[in-house]
């Protein structure tokens, strides 16, 4: 995994499971960004979620992966995001 990882934060984790990863984050839990990458499909398995596959409409959840990322107040602050409609404009310029 780590000679797949290209990050500029100084903290990464991740976590397997019968030797298959799971999840995965870059960030601190409490730095400015977080990102975090995890199976969601086993998730749906393990807590028992299996309405997730007909909201999706599929029944395979196996290859089911969920990128997740955090923005705390000082990361937008620094982006200079003081409210949705700034979010929308400078994502869509490729700024963020």
């Amino acid at each position: 995994m780590k000679a797949h990882s290209v990050t500029r934060s100084r903290k990464a984790a991740y976590y397997t499971g019968s030797g298959c990863l799971e999840t995965y984050y870059v960030g601190s839990k409490g730095a400015p960004i977080l990102l975090r990458l995890y199976d969601k499909g086993k998730e749906v398995v393990v807590n028992n979620k299996e309405w997730f596959k007909k909201l999706w409409g599929i029944d395979d959840i196996e290859n089911v992966w969920r990128v997740e990322y955090q923005l705390r107040r000082g990361a937008l602050k620094q982006f200079s995001i003081n409210t949705i409609d700034d979010l929308k404009e400078k994502s869509s310029g490729g700024v963020i």
